[in-house]
């Protein structure tokens, strides 16, 4: 029989970060490839390695005020949650 552990408690529920981002609908990707602060070759667009984006099924699709980007996956998100004038969940 499997006995509780104080030090790491089953999580029972989603936390308010993840609850947060599943309500706002908010999708995250990362390309490792890309470094922070390289440019598109094609537009001269800043490129990020992690990107942020809600209502569209892919970031290149979404609308600008729709995606943010950063060098952190937080970074993206919180770049997103600004350009939306959204508080943080720790915020709420």
């Amino acid at each position: 029989m499997k006995q509780p552990n104080d030090l790491f408690p089953e999580a029972l529920g989603n936390s308010p970060r993840l609850q947060w981002l599943k309500e706002r609908g908010i999708q995250i990707a990362h390309n490792p490839d890309i470094m922070p602060g390289e440019e598109c070759p094609e537009t001269g667009e800043e490129l990020q390695p992690w990107v942020a984006w809600i209502n569209s099924d892919s970031y290149a699709n979404a609308r600008s005020y729709m995606r943010a980007g950063g060098p952190t996956e937080h970074d993206a998100i919180v770049n997103l949650a600004i350009k939306r004038r959204w508080q943080l969940w720790n915020e709420l």
